[in-house]
């Protein structure tokens, strides 16, 4: 089980998002610098949680649900509309 933690270039600051999670998690950006985490949990489940770029704080974990084996994958359009699949 891994943690996910971020940090930033050329900051040696690590931030914790929290969680256990299986395999290896997603990420990706927003227009307006966020960061969007998919990962995915020992029972096989999707979770997701944002990383807000301007207060540098996440948000709580979201159970997006699912039964899934395999890493996630994240993209987030220009629009603003996270897309995740596994």
């Amino acid at each position: 089980m891994s943690r996910i933690r971020l940090t930033e270039f050329g900051s040696q600051t690590i931030l914790n998002a929290g969680g256990r999670f299986a395999g290896r998690p997603a990420a990706a950006q927003d227009v307006d610098g966020n960061t969007w985490i998919v990962g995915r949990d020992q029972s096989n489940g999707l979770w997701v949680t944002r990383f807000d770029g301007t207060a540098r704080t996440f948000d709580q974990w979201t159970y997006v649900g699912g039964l899934a084996k395999g890493d996630p994958s994240v993209a987030v359009a220009s629009n603003g509309v996270v897309y995740y699949a596994i």
